[in-house]
């Protein structure tokens, strides 16, 4: 934490830790608080990506397409896009989306009824997700404007794997 006036703290003195908003992250500690005895490797993980749309559907569209070459790296890769009330036409632009490229086996559109913004629309999946029966082991919160290169996720998760400390 950053106070005014003081500089933040030295995550390996205090035991804090530092992660930019919207990091993958192990989901085990964000469901519990604490930290995973046994992180899964890379090809056995469950990895859930939440992507929160309000009238951007082609960028959406584009993001979803990035994360196809990244399902062979893992055990299970889900996509939940989260449509904050666009009132654009952007949930049948998405959901034709996903049905015309054979996305629906791992990608699907929540409508969030209300535009309660980004924080709210990451929340309506990840408590649903994190309180099922096989929560995913990591979460990727992802901006509808981005894009992932080939391989991006699959390093982000062999990291976490490697250093479970993190995250």
């Amino acid at each position: 934490m950053h106070t005014r006036g003081k500089p933040p703290a030295d995550p390996g003195k205090t035991g804090a830790s530092r992660r930019p908003s919207g990091a993958l992250t192990g989901a085990g500690k964000l469901q519990t608080g604490t930290m995973r005895t046994a992180s899964p490797s890379p090809s056995t993980a469950r990895v859930l990506v939440v992507t929160v749309n309000y009238r951007t559907p082609q960028l959406a569209v584009r993001c979803i397409a990035s994360l196809e070459p990244e399902r062979r790296h893992f055990g299970e890769l889900q996509m939940a896009v989260v449509d904050n009330a666009s009132g654009d036409g952007s949930p049948g632009h998405l959901r034709g989306a996903i049905q015309a490229r054979g996305w629906g086996g791992w990608a699907r559109l929540v409508e969030n009824p209300s535009n309660s913004g980004f924080g709210a629309g990451n929340n309506l999946v990840l408590r649903a997700a994190l309180a099922g029966a096989s929560p995913p082991d990591y979460v990727l919160l992802l901006n509808p404007d981005a894009a992932l290169y080939p391989g991006t996720l699959a390093t982000l998760v062999e990291f976490l794997v490697a250093h479970p400390q993190v995250g």
